[in-house]
């Protein structure tokens, strides 16, 4: 009877120190992402996204809807077709310090060009390595429409976790 009470408390024991364990290091970041419509310098809609990533790790953020379009096809009764409109976030936290993050970001953000439309699709991706201060909004991803004179504008927030 001791000799299996000392086997469960060792196996016990082995599988405590098997159970991974974060370093020492590693810290959560919470990650603000904010994409805003502007026009003319005037904000016209901005959307929030929130996630948060840990040192060395990967956060992902996906969001949308499949909207039903026509499609004329030459016939009495026009075609259907769904597509998938939405926002698409990844970010890979490269390195960190008191200060700042040094971040992988890629963006791909799709939907209607206007209220008004559904037969024109915005489409807009970005992919690229950033450096983000601590606590401070930075537009990290700015374009012009292609089919409009708005602009469209990533910007990130990152801040520590404590």
């Amino acid at each position: 009877m001791k000799r299996l009470a000392l086997a469960l408390l060792m196996s016990t024991a082995c599988f405590a120190q098997t159970e991974p364990r974060p370093a020492d290091d590693q810290r959560f970041y919470k990650l603000d992402f904010v994409i805003k419509e502007l026009e003319g310098g005037k904000v016209l809609s901005s959307r929030s996204y929130i996630t948060t990533v840990i040192s060395g790790g990967k956060a992902v953020v996906r969001t949308g809807d499949r909207v039903q379009v026509s499609i004329p096809n030459g016939k009495p009764d026009p075609g259907s077709m769904f597509l998938e409109v939405g926002v698409n976030l990844d970010a890979r936290l490269i390195t960190a310090d008191a200060t700042k993050l040094t971040m992988h970001i890629s963006a791909d953000i799709s939907g209607f060009a206007s209220p008004e439309s559904s037969r024109v699709i915005s489409s807009l991706k970005w992919e690229s390595d950033a450096l983000i201060p601590l606590r401070k909004a930075t537009t990290v991803f700015s374009s012009d429409g292609a089919a409009s004179k708005r602009q469209t504008q990533l910007e990130l927030t990152a801040t520590l976790v404590q």
